[in-house]
């Protein structure tokens, strides 16, 4: 669960500073902008990753690696939750506003648990369902605090756009989630650098070229906001090491779950930078997306009554007679517990 929380703490960062990005020249006055600091960010990404792999000794299992039907999978996710799914966000701004835009993407995690239950047989109770669709809640709610005002766009393209955004970033998880099971050639941080991979060369070949976007790339390059963007793919990537450990170890919908509290991180970040505090409804919302996120998360709700009981010192055992699970904790660079539980499949 740590793991999945961390990514979320992460990925509200990477939000964050990339918000603090958009307020600067070129970005803040360029329609451009978002698709190409996507296109930035990814590549940015693939370039620490590229370096963290080899620093690491990993870059030459990457070959052998590509060679499994887990890497195909990646590559399928990468494209459903990077240029395909941005796409559709992009395309849903444009044409009924950010506030729309971001009420319906919210749901994408519901999409993913979905798809995780049907296809990757992975459990869900109803009781965790409530939780998450309080945590979406919280989230809609801050979303309506924002001017709903659309811009006067196609409406029916603007629905479409969200919903293609649902469907590839709840999917991205469930294809990750097949495919790091039942292979030792392929683990969290190859499979991450795969995907960034693979979405920047998407963005480079595609999508940019047909956008005309690489003038603007090339006059971001040399401007002082580009090293904000450079410090949110930083953070982006130790988010998306947490998130794919999340997956790997307690399955895409709780991952997906616990990663969408980074919309109450952001708030708190950005509460911090402009010395103000938080509205009484911001509040309750936060407090509601991480209850429900980390309720959603738990596989039942003597677990954690369990932690509790051992912080206090008591050791007992597990009120439905199971050994209590290894910790998860995992810092990127590390190994972690499930490069065994993944070879022992």
């Amino acid at each position: 669960m740590k793991n999945g929380f961390f990514s979320g703490a992460l990925w509200g960062l990477d939000t964050f500073i990339l918000g603090l990005a958009f307020a600067f020249s070129p970005f803040s006055d360029s329609p451009q902008a978002s698709l190409c600091s996507a296109f930035m960010h990814d590549l940015i990404c693939s370039l620490i990753l590229i370096v963290f792999l080899t620093v690491r000794g990993k870059m030459r299992l990457l070959p052998r690696a590509l060679k499994t039907r887990g890497a195909r999978a990646v590559m399928i996710g990468a494209l459903l939750g990077g240029p395909i799914g941005m796409s559709g966000y992009l395309a849903a701004i444009n044409n009924i506003g950010a506030a729309h835009t971001a009420i319906i993407s919210a749901f994408y995690p519901a999409c993913g648990t979905f798809l995780a239950v049907v296809f990757l047989r992975e459990s869900f109770s109803l009781i965790r369902g409530a939780a998450l669709l309080a945590a979406l809640g919280g989230i809609i709610a801050i979303g309506t605090s924002g001017t709903a005002a659309g811009p006067g766009g196609n409406a029916a393209i603007g629905i479409a756009g969200a919903l293609i955004c649902v469907f590839g970033w709840g999917s991205e998880a469930v294809f990750l989630a097949w495919s790091l099971r039942g292979t030792e050639e392929l683990d969290c941080e190859t499979a991450l650098c795969i995907r960034e991979v693979t979405g920047t060369a998407v963005y480079a070949c595609a999508v940019i070229p047909a956008t005309g976007g690489f003038p603007f790339v090339g006059k971001a390059v040399t401007a002082a906001p580009t090293l904000l963007v450079a410090a949110a793919a930083a953070a982006g990537v130790a988010s998306y090491l947490f998130y794919y450990r999340a997956i790997s170890l307690v399955g895409a919908a709780k991952a997906t779950a616990l990663n969408i509290s980074y919309c109450a991180w952001a708030l708190i970040y950005t509460s911090l930078w402009m010395f103000s505090f938080p509205t009484g409804k911001e509040i309750v919302c936060c407090i509601l997306i991480f209850a429900g996120t980390v309720l959603s998360a738990t596989e039942d709700l003597r677990s954690l009554l369990r932690v509790r009981n051992k912080e206090n010192g008591a050791h007992g055992a597990d009120p439905a007679g199971r050994p209590s699970p290894p910790a998860e904790e995992y810092a990127p660079g590390g190994e972690g517990p499930a490069d065994g539980r993944r070879n022992a499949k």
